[in-house]
Protein backbone atom coordinates (compact mmCIF):
# COMPACT_ATOMS: atom_id res chain seq x y z
CA UNK A 1 0.00 0.00 0.00
CA UNK A 2 1.54 3.70 -0.52
CA UNK A 3 3.24 4.89 2.26
CA UNK A 4 1.65 7.96 2.42
CA UNK A 5 -1.57 6.54 2.89
CA UNK A 6 -0.84 4.97 6.21
CA UNK A 7 -1.07 6.37 9.41
CA UNK A 8 -4.08 8.65 7.89
CA UNK A 9 -7.43 7.63 9.12
CA UNK A 10 -9.90 6.09 7.03
CA UNK A 11 -13.18 7.46 8.61
CA UNK A 12 -14.08 11.17 8.93
CA UNK A 13 -15.48 11.93 12.26
CA UNK A 14 -19.44 12.99 12.35
CA UNK A 15 -20.06 16.94 12.36
CA UNK A 16 -21.48 17.33 15.88
CA UNK A 17 -23.86 20.12 14.73
CA UNK A 18 -25.00 17.89 11.72
CA UNK A 19 -25.56 14.82 13.78
CA UNK A 20 -27.70 16.75 16.18
CA UNK A 21 -30.00 18.14 13.61
CA UNK A 22 -30.47 14.96 12.05
CA UNK A 23 -31.39 12.99 15.45
CA UNK A 24 -33.87 16.34 15.74
CA UNK A 25 -35.10 15.54 12.12
CA UNK A 26 -35.89 11.63 13.25
CA UNK A 27 -37.49 12.28 17.08
CA UNK A 28 -39.80 15.03 15.40
CA UNK A 29 -40.01 13.31 12.14
CA UNK A 30 -41.06 9.95 14.20
CA UNK A 31 -43.86 12.06 16.18
CA UNK A 32 -45.17 12.95 13.44
CA UNK A 33 -45.81 9.69 11.78
CA UNK A 34 -47.10 8.73 14.54
CA UNK A 35 -49.18 11.05 15.28
CA UNK A 36 -50.80 11.40 11.86
CA UNK A 37 -51.27 7.09 11.16
CA UNK A 38 -54.34 6.45 9.78
CA UNK A 39 -56.42 4.27 12.04
CA UNK A 40 -59.74 3.17 10.04
CA UNK A 41 -57.92 1.64 7.32
CA UNK A 42 -56.43 -1.79 6.42
CA UNK A 43 -53.43 -2.78 8.44
CA UNK A 44 -51.62 -2.79 5.33
CA UNK A 45 -52.04 1.03 4.69
CA UNK A 46 -50.84 1.84 8.05
CA UNK A 47 -47.47 -0.23 7.35
CA UNK A 48 -47.10 1.44 4.46
CA UNK A 49 -48.02 4.46 5.14
CA UNK A 50 -45.26 4.50 8.19
CA UNK A 51 -42.94 3.25 5.40
CA UNK A 52 -43.03 5.96 3.34
CA UNK A 53 -42.87 8.47 6.03
CA UNK A 54 -39.90 6.89 7.77
CA UNK A 55 -38.40 6.45 4.44
CA UNK A 56 -37.92 10.20 4.17
CA UNK A 57 -37.28 11.04 7.65
CA UNK A 58 -34.32 9.05 7.32
CA UNK A 59 -33.38 10.19 4.00
CA UNK A 60 -33.80 13.67 5.32
CA UNK A 61 -31.48 12.73 8.60
CA UNK A 62 -28.58 11.25 6.38
CA UNK A 63 -28.55 14.06 3.96
CA UNK A 64 -28.04 16.53 6.82
CA UNK A 65 -24.98 14.47 8.32
CA UNK A 66 -23.83 14.01 4.54
CA UNK A 67 -23.54 17.58 4.27
CA UNK A 68 -19.89 16.96 5.91
CA UNK A 69 -18.93 14.28 3.76
CA UNK A 70 -20.13 11.15 2.18
CA UNK A 71 -17.23 9.36 3.76
CA UNK A 72 -18.36 10.61 7.14
CA UNK A 73 -21.69 8.18 7.01
CA UNK A 74 -19.33 5.60 7.16
CA UNK A 75 -20.87 4.93 10.99
CA UNK A 76 -22.03 2.22 12.59
CA UNK A 77 -25.19 4.17 13.91
CA UNK A 78 -25.96 4.87 10.25
CA UNK A 79 -26.04 1.33 9.59
CA UNK A 80 -27.75 0.21 12.50
CA UNK A 81 -30.62 2.65 11.61
CA UNK A 82 -31.37 1.80 8.12
CA UNK A 83 -30.73 -1.86 8.87
CA UNK A 84 -33.28 -1.42 11.34
CA UNK A 85 -35.48 0.15 8.61
CA UNK A 86 -35.10 -2.47 6.26
CA UNK A 87 -35.71 -5.29 8.66
CA UNK A 88 -39.15 -3.23 9.83
CA UNK A 89 -40.64 -1.02 7.02
CA UNK A 90 -38.72 -1.46 3.95
CA UNK A 91 -40.55 -4.00 2.19
CA UNK A 92 -44.02 -2.25 2.33
CA UNK A 93 -42.56 -0.26 0.02
CA UNK A 94 -42.93 -2.38 -2.63
CA UNK A 95 -46.19 -2.11 -4.54
CA UNK A 96 -47.41 -5.61 -4.39
CA UNK A 97 -46.26 -6.24 -0.92
CA UNK A 98 -48.16 -9.08 0.72
CA UNK A 99 -49.39 -10.01 4.15
CA UNK A 100 -48.29 -13.35 4.98
CA UNK A 101 -51.48 -13.93 7.85
CA UNK A 102 -54.96 -12.85 6.11
CA UNK A 103 -56.07 -12.31 9.85
CA UNK A 104 -56.30 -8.32 11.25
CA UNK A 105 -53.85 -8.59 14.26
CA UNK A 106 -55.72 -5.15 15.25
CA UNK A 107 -51.97 -4.04 16.60
CA UNK A 108 -50.38 -2.61 13.37
CA UNK A 109 -50.89 0.51 15.24
CA UNK A 110 -48.81 -0.69 17.94
CA UNK A 111 -46.59 -2.33 16.46
CA UNK A 112 -45.17 0.88 13.89
CA UNK A 113 -45.36 2.64 17.83
CA UNK A 114 -42.93 0.04 19.16
CA UNK A 115 -40.59 0.64 15.78
CA UNK A 116 -40.83 4.33 16.36
CA UNK A 117 -39.54 4.32 19.43
CA UNK A 118 -36.54 2.06 18.58
CA UNK A 119 -35.98 4.05 15.86
CA UNK A 120 -35.59 7.69 18.65
CA UNK A 121 -34.35 5.65 20.90
CA UNK A 122 -31.01 4.72 18.55
CA UNK A 123 -30.76 7.95 17.29
CA UNK A 124 -30.66 9.81 20.30
CA UNK A 125 -28.59 7.42 22.64
CA UNK A 126 -25.65 7.75 19.87
CA UNK A 127 -25.13 11.09 22.01
CA UNK A 128 -24.46 9.21 25.13
CA UNK A 129 -20.86 9.15 25.98
CA UNK A 130 -20.30 5.23 27.11
CA UNK A 131 -17.94 5.35 29.91
CA UNK A 132 -15.14 2.93 28.72
CA UNK A 133 -12.11 4.71 26.53
CA UNK A 134 -11.25 3.10 23.03
CA UNK A 135 -7.65 3.54 23.56
CA UNK A 136 -6.32 3.57 19.98
CA UNK A 137 -3.25 2.27 20.84
CA UNK A 138 -4.53 -1.12 22.29
CA UNK A 139 -7.07 -1.20 19.79
CA UNK A 140 -4.77 -0.81 16.38
CA UNK A 141 -3.41 -3.64 14.68
CA UNK A 142 -0.53 -3.51 12.42
CA UNK A 143 -0.42 -2.95 8.57
CA UNK A 144 -0.01 -5.53 6.56
CA UNK A 145 1.40 -6.15 2.99
CA UNK A 146 -0.78 -7.25 0.39
CA UNK A 147 0.66 -10.60 0.08
CA UNK A 148 0.33 -10.95 3.85
CA UNK A 149 -3.11 -9.42 3.32
CA UNK A 150 -4.13 -12.25 0.70
CA UNK A 151 -3.16 -15.08 2.99
CA UNK A 152 -5.47 -14.31 5.59
CA UNK A 153 -8.21 -13.78 3.30
CA UNK A 154 -7.71 -17.80 1.77
CA UNK A 155 -6.88 -18.75 4.81
CA UNK A 156 -10.18 -17.62 6.60
CA UNK A 157 -11.97 -18.78 3.73
CA UNK A 158 -10.90 -21.99 4.29
CA UNK A 159 -11.58 -22.05 7.49
CA UNK A 160 -15.44 -21.01 7.05
CA UNK A 161 -16.09 -23.63 4.83
CA UNK A 162 -13.73 -26.22 6.26
CA UNK A 163 -17.49 -27.99 7.67
CA UNK A 164 -18.75 -28.19 4.31
CA UNK A 165 -15.99 -29.67 2.91
CA UNK A 166 -15.78 -32.37 5.96
CA UNK A 167 -19.31 -33.38 5.45
CA UNK A 168 -18.60 -33.86 1.43
CA UNK A 169 -14.97 -35.31 1.87
CA UNK A 170 -13.68 -32.75 -0.07
CA UNK A 171 -15.77 -32.82 -3.61
CA UNK A 172 -16.82 -29.89 -5.34
CA UNK A 173 -19.21 -31.30 -7.45
CA UNK A 174 -21.35 -32.44 -4.45
CA UNK A 175 -21.40 -29.37 -2.91
CA UNK A 176 -22.93 -27.25 -6.18
CA UNK A 177 -25.11 -30.71 -6.17
CA UNK A 178 -26.33 -30.29 -2.73
CA UNK A 179 -26.63 -26.73 -3.46
CA UNK A 180 -29.66 -27.23 -5.65
CA UNK A 181 -31.05 -29.55 -3.01
CA UNK A 182 -33.76 -28.99 -0.43
CA UNK A 183 -31.92 -26.76 2.46
CA UNK A 184 -32.19 -29.71 4.95
CA UNK A 185 -31.29 -32.44 2.71
CA UNK A 186 -27.48 -31.03 2.22
CA UNK A 187 -25.06 -32.81 3.72
CA UNK A 188 -23.93 -29.98 5.74
CA UNK A 189 -27.24 -29.23 7.30
CA UNK A 190 -26.65 -29.41 11.28
CA UNK A 191 -28.99 -30.40 13.50
CA UNK A 192 -30.48 -28.69 16.35
CA UNK A 193 -28.34 -29.84 19.47
CA UNK A 194 -25.27 -29.72 17.78
CA UNK A 195 -21.71 -31.18 18.80
CA UNK A 196 -17.91 -31.34 18.36
CA UNK A 197 -18.17 -32.03 14.59
CA UNK A 198 -20.83 -29.48 14.52
CA UNK A 199 -18.77 -27.34 16.52
CA UNK A 200 -16.72 -26.42 13.34
CA UNK A 201 -19.76 -24.95 11.76
CA UNK A 202 -19.33 -22.01 14.07
CA UNK A 203 -16.32 -21.00 11.37
CA UNK A 204 -18.10 -19.63 9.14
CA UNK A 205 -18.56 -16.55 11.03
CA UNK A 206 -14.84 -15.70 9.58
CA UNK A 207 -16.97 -15.06 6.71
CA UNK A 208 -18.13 -12.16 7.52
CA UNK A 209 -14.18 -10.96 7.54
CA UNK A 210 -13.65 -12.63 4.20
CA UNK A 211 -15.99 -10.12 2.70
CA UNK A 212 -14.62 -7.42 4.61
CA UNK A 213 -11.42 -8.14 2.88
CA UNK A 214 -12.71 -9.03 -0.57
CA UNK A 215 -14.15 -4.82 0.01
CA UNK A 216 -10.22 -3.91 0.87
CA UNK A 217 -8.64 -5.95 -1.73
CA UNK A 218 -10.66 -4.42 -4.22
CA UNK A 219 -10.69 -0.85 -2.95
CA UNK A 220 -6.25 -1.11 -3.54
CA UNK A 221 -6.87 -4.28 -6.72
CA UNK A 222 -3.65 -1.97 -8.76
CA UNK A 223 -1.26 -3.76 -5.66
CA UNK A 224 -2.51 -7.02 -6.36
CA UNK A 225 -1.53 -9.05 -9.37
CA UNK A 226 -4.66 -9.88 -12.23
CA UNK A 227 -4.29 -13.84 -10.92
CA UNK A 228 -4.83 -12.92 -7.28
CA UNK A 229 -8.10 -10.58 -8.14
CA UNK A 230 -9.40 -13.60 -10.31
CA UNK A 231 -8.83 -15.55 -7.31
CA UNK A 232 -10.15 -13.45 -4.94
CA UNK A 233 -13.83 -12.22 -7.38
CA UNK A 234 -14.06 -16.22 -7.73
CA UNK A 235 -14.22 -16.88 -4.23
CA UNK A 236 -16.42 -13.89 -3.45
CA UNK A 237 -18.78 -15.02 -6.56
CA UNK A 238 -19.06 -18.72 -4.68
CA UNK A 239 -19.85 -17.23 -1.29
CA UNK A 240 -22.64 -15.28 -2.81
CA UNK A 241 -24.18 -17.88 -4.94
CA UNK A 242 -23.45 -20.21 -1.46
CA UNK A 243 -25.66 -17.93 0.42
CA UNK A 244 -28.15 -17.29 -2.24
CA UNK A 245 -28.88 -21.03 -2.40
CA UNK A 246 -29.13 -21.50 1.03
CA UNK A 247 -31.59 -18.65 0.92
CA UNK A 248 -29.63 -16.93 3.47
CA UNK A 249 -31.30 -13.37 2.92
CA UNK A 250 -29.77 -11.67 5.80
CA UNK A 251 -26.56 -13.48 5.54
CA UNK A 252 -26.31 -12.60 1.93
CA UNK A 253 -26.93 -9.19 2.44
CA UNK A 254 -24.97 -8.36 5.59
CA UNK A 255 -21.84 -9.97 3.36
CA UNK A 256 -22.72 -7.45 0.64
CA UNK A 257 -22.62 -4.70 2.92
CA UNK A 258 -19.30 -5.53 4.51
CA UNK A 259 -17.91 -5.53 1.35
CA UNK A 260 -19.38 -2.38 0.10
CA UNK A 261 -18.86 -0.19 3.22
CA UNK A 262 -15.18 -1.79 3.21
CA UNK A 263 -14.31 -0.89 -0.08
CA UNK A 264 -15.92 2.61 0.58
CA UNK A 265 -14.16 3.70 3.28
CA UNK A 266 -10.79 2.12 1.30
CA UNK A 267 -11.27 3.78 -1.61
CA UNK A 268 -9.64 6.60 -1.14
CA UNK A 269 -9.00 7.36 -4.67
CA UNK A 270 -12.26 6.67 -6.35
CA UNK A 271 -14.50 9.52 -7.00
CA UNK A 272 -17.53 10.03 -4.63
CA UNK A 273 -19.87 10.28 -7.22
CA UNK A 274 -18.80 7.06 -8.73
CA UNK A 275 -18.91 5.47 -4.98
CA UNK A 276 -22.23 6.34 -5.10
CA UNK A 277 -23.46 5.28 -8.41
CA UNK A 278 -22.22 1.87 -7.33
CA UNK A 279 -23.80 1.62 -3.86
CA UNK A 280 -27.25 2.42 -5.59
CA UNK A 281 -27.05 -0.20 -8.11
CA UNK A 282 -25.81 -2.99 -5.60
CA UNK A 283 -28.32 -2.05 -3.52
CA UNK A 284 -30.95 -2.16 -6.00
CA UNK A 285 -29.58 -6.17 -7.31
CA UNK A 286 -30.00 -6.79 -3.67
CA UNK A 287 -33.34 -5.79 -2.95
CA UNK A 288 -34.86 -7.69 -6.26
CA UNK A 289 -32.86 -10.92 -5.22
CA UNK A 290 -33.71 -10.66 -1.62
CA UNK A 291 -37.51 -10.84 -2.63
CA UNK A 292 -36.94 -14.67 -4.26
CA UNK A 293 -35.04 -16.11 -2.04
CA UNK A 294 -37.48 -16.78 0.63
CA UNK A 295 -39.80 -18.43 -2.44
CA UNK A 296 -36.98 -21.66 -3.54
CA UNK A 297 -35.63 -21.47 0.22
CA UNK A 298 -37.43 -24.77 1.31
CA UNK A 299 -37.83 -26.03 -2.28
CA UNK A 300 -34.31 -25.48 -3.20
CA UNK A 301 -32.94 -24.17 -6.14
CA UNK A 302 -32.82 -26.85 -8.51
CA UNK A 303 -36.90 -27.65 -7.94
CA UNK A 304 -37.82 -23.75 -7.96
CA UNK A 305 -35.75 -23.41 -11.81
CA UNK A 306 -38.53 -26.07 -13.21
CA UNK A 307 -41.63 -26.17 -10.81
CA UNK A 308 -41.03 -22.56 -8.78
CA UNK A 309 -43.45 -20.35 -11.09
CA UNK A 310 -46.43 -23.20 -10.73
CA UNK A 311 -45.84 -23.39 -6.93
CA UNK A 312 -46.19 -19.87 -6.04
CA UNK A 313 -49.44 -18.65 -4.09
CA UNK A 314 -49.62 -15.72 -6.00
CA UNK A 315 -47.16 -12.48 -7.55
CA UNK A 316 -47.27 -10.76 -4.22
CA UNK A 317 -43.80 -9.70 -2.99
CA UNK A 318 -43.09 -10.92 0.72
CA UNK A 319 -39.98 -10.76 2.58
CA UNK A 320 -39.94 -11.35 6.33
CA UNK A 321 -43.46 -9.53 7.39
CA UNK A 322 -41.51 -8.67 10.93
CA UNK A 323 -43.58 -5.95 11.22
CA UNK A 324 -46.55 -8.46 11.17
CA UNK A 325 -44.95 -10.41 13.57
CA UNK A 326 -44.23 -7.58 16.26
CA UNK A 327 -48.11 -6.72 15.83
CA UNK A 328 -48.69 -10.42 16.74
CA UNK A 329 -46.81 -10.65 19.90
CA UNK A 330 -48.44 -7.60 20.96
CA UNK A 331 -51.55 -9.01 21.08
CA UNK A 332 -50.67 -12.09 23.23
CA UNK A 333 -47.93 -10.35 25.67
CA UNK A 334 -48.42 -9.73 28.61
CA UNK A 335 -52.27 -9.99 28.36
CA UNK A 336 -52.07 -14.00 27.50
CA UNK A 337 -48.61 -14.86 28.71
CA UNK A 338 -46.39 -12.92 30.55
CA UNK A 339 -43.34 -11.25 29.20
CA UNK A 340 -40.12 -13.84 28.78
CA UNK A 341 -37.59 -11.50 30.42
CA UNK A 342 -34.63 -12.34 31.70
CA UNK A 343 -34.94 -15.88 29.51
CA UNK A 344 -33.86 -13.45 26.38
CA UNK A 345 -31.43 -11.68 28.33
CA UNK A 346 -29.56 -14.84 29.11
CA UNK A 347 -29.54 -15.70 25.87
CA UNK A 348 -28.04 -12.17 24.89
CA UNK A 349 -24.79 -13.26 26.65
CA UNK A 350 -24.51 -17.29 26.07
CA UNK A 351 -25.91 -18.12 22.68
CA UNK A 352 -22.12 -17.80 21.33
CA UNK A 353 -21.52 -20.27 23.26
CA UNK A 354 -21.74 -23.59 21.48
CA UNK A 355 -23.53 -26.34 23.15
CA UNK A 356 -20.51 -28.48 22.38
CA UNK A 357 -18.61 -26.76 25.30
CA UNK A 358 -21.67 -26.15 27.37
CA UNK A 359 -23.99 -29.15 27.07
CA UNK A 360 -26.77 -27.60 29.58
CA UNK A 361 -26.90 -24.13 27.92
CA UNK A 362 -30.38 -22.73 27.52
CA UNK A 363 -32.18 -22.98 24.39
CA UNK A 364 -35.18 -21.97 24.76
CA UNK A 365 -37.47 -19.02 26.13
CA UNK A 366 -39.71 -20.47 29.11
CA UNK A 367 -42.71 -19.41 26.53
CA UNK A 368 -41.36 -18.79 22.86
CA UNK A 369 -43.12 -16.85 20.43
CA UNK A 370 -44.33 -19.50 18.45
CA UNK A 371 -45.84 -21.30 21.26
CA UNK A 372 -47.52 -18.19 22.05
CA UNK A 373 -48.87 -17.85 18.76
CA UNK A 374 -49.32 -21.05 18.70
CA UNK A 375 -47.71 -21.95 15.15
CA UNK A 376 -47.43 -25.47 15.34
CA UNK A 377 -43.92 -25.43 14.88
CA UNK A 378 -41.69 -26.07 11.90
CA UNK A 379 -40.56 -22.74 11.53
CA UNK A 380 -39.24 -19.34 13.70
CA UNK A 381 -40.73 -16.12 14.49
CA UNK A 382 -38.24 -13.03 14.08
CA UNK A 383 -39.60 -9.88 15.42
CA UNK A 384 -36.03 -8.00 15.09
CA UNK A 385 -34.23 -6.41 18.08
CA UNK A 386 -37.65 -3.91 18.82
CA UNK A 387 -39.77 -6.66 19.07
CA UNK A 388 -37.27 -8.55 21.82
CA UNK A 389 -36.29 -5.56 23.31
CA UNK A 390 -40.34 -5.11 24.19
CA UNK A 391 -40.33 -9.05 25.40
CA UNK A 392 -38.10 -8.17 28.08
CA UNK A 393 -40.17 -5.44 30.18
CA UNK A 394 -42.40 -3.61 27.71
CA UNK A 395 -41.54 0.06 26.71
CA UNK A 396 -39.65 0.97 29.64
CA UNK A 397 -36.79 -1.82 27.86
CA UNK A 398 -37.40 -0.93 24.53
CA UNK A 399 -36.47 2.32 25.21
CA UNK A 400 -33.43 1.43 27.27
CA UNK A 401 -31.92 -1.32 25.34
CA UNK A 402 -32.71 1.45 21.83
CA UNK A 403 -30.71 4.02 24.15
CA UNK A 404 -28.14 1.28 24.70
CA UNK A 405 -27.63 0.38 21.02
CA UNK A 406 -27.25 3.83 19.99
CA UNK A 407 -24.31 4.34 22.84
CA UNK A 408 -22.29 1.49 22.12
CA UNK A 409 -22.65 2.35 17.91
CA UNK A 410 -21.02 5.56 19.07
CA UNK A 411 -18.89 4.11 20.79
CA UNK A 412 -17.62 1.68 18.29
CA UNK A 413 -17.08 4.43 15.83
CA UNK A 414 -14.24 6.43 17.68
CA UNK A 415 -12.65 2.61 16.60
CA UNK A 416 -12.63 3.23 13.06
CA UNK A 417 -11.73 7.61 13.62
CA UNK A 418 -8.76 6.52 15.32
CA UNK A 419 -8.19 3.33 12.48
CA UNK A 420 -4.70 4.45 10.32
CA UNK A 421 -3.81 0.76 9.07
CA UNK A 422 -5.61 -1.89 6.54
CA UNK A 423 -6.21 -4.13 9.72
CA UNK A 424 -7.55 -1.38 11.45
CA UNK A 425 -10.13 -0.90 8.80
CA UNK A 426 -11.04 -4.52 8.77
CA UNK A 427 -11.45 -4.42 12.36
CA UNK A 428 -13.52 -1.95 12.24
CA UNK A 429 -15.85 -3.06 9.70
CA UNK A 430 -16.27 -6.10 11.27
CA UNK A 431 -18.70 -3.60 14.08
CA UNK A 432 -21.31 -3.48 11.34
CA UNK A 433 -21.89 -7.23 11.10
CA UNK A 434 -22.31 -6.93 14.55
CA UNK A 435 -24.96 -3.71 14.40
CA UNK A 436 -26.87 -5.23 11.44
CA UNK A 437 -26.75 -8.47 13.33
CA UNK A 438 -28.00 -7.53 16.54
CA UNK A 439 -30.69 -5.19 14.82
CA UNK A 440 -31.97 -8.81 13.03
CA UNK A 441 -31.73 -10.39 17.14
CA UNK A 442 -30.54 -9.07 19.97
CA UNK A 443 -29.78 -12.70 20.82
CA UNK A 444 -26.74 -12.55 18.03
CA UNK A 445 -25.01 -9.67 19.39
CA UNK A 446 -22.87 -12.07 21.34
CA UNK A 447 -22.14 -14.61 18.18
CA UNK A 448 -21.50 -10.94 16.11
CA UNK A 449 -18.83 -10.23 18.31
CA UNK A 450 -17.01 -13.49 17.83
CA UNK A 451 -15.19 -12.62 14.02
CA UNK A 452 -14.74 -9.51 15.64
CA UNK A 453 -12.44 -10.82 18.30
CA UNK A 454 -10.61 -13.51 16.28
CA UNK A 455 -9.86 -10.75 14.32
CA UNK A 456 -8.34 -8.72 17.03
CA UNK A 457 -6.22 -11.91 18.23
CA UNK A 458 -5.45 -12.29 14.53
CA UNK A 459 -3.75 -8.75 14.64
CA UNK A 460 -1.83 -8.61 18.00
CA UNK A 461 -0.23 -12.37 17.35
CA UNK A 462 0.99 -10.64 14.15
CA UNK A 463 2.47 -7.71 15.86
CA UNK A 464 4.73 -9.33 17.76
CA UNK A 465 8.28 -8.84 17.02
CA UNK A 466 8.57 -12.54 15.59
CA UNK A 467 5.54 -12.26 13.63
CA UNK A 468 7.58 -9.04 11.55
CA UNK A 469 7.40 -11.03 8.50
CA UNK A 470 3.91 -10.17 7.99
CA UNK A 471 4.18 -6.45 8.05
CA UNK A 472 4.39 -4.30 5.09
Amino acid sequence: MNAAMVNQPWVAPANPRFKLFSTLAVCFGSLIIYFTMPTDTTELVTYRYCAYGLLVVLGVALGVEGLAGVRSLARVDVVALWTLYFLTFAEFLHPHVRILYTAATGDAGVACGLALVGFVGIAVGRHIEVPIRARPERARLPEISPASLLRIFFLFSFLGYLYVLLTTSFNPFEIFSSLLQQRFDRPWQRNQVGGWVSFLTELNLLLYIVAAFGGLIFANAKYYGLSSRISVLALLTFMAYFDFCEGARNILLIKAGLFLCTFFIASRETHTARLLITAAASIALLWVVSGYMLDFRNQGLGSYISTGAAQQQDDGFMIDNNMVSIARVVGVFPDTYPFPGSDIVVQMFTKWIPRALWSGKPVAWSTSIEDALATGGGYTIAVTCVGEAYLIAGYPSLIVISLLIGALTSWWNRVGFAAQTNLDLVYYASGFFAAALGMRSLQFVSIAIVPTLALYICGRVMSNPRSRLYKA
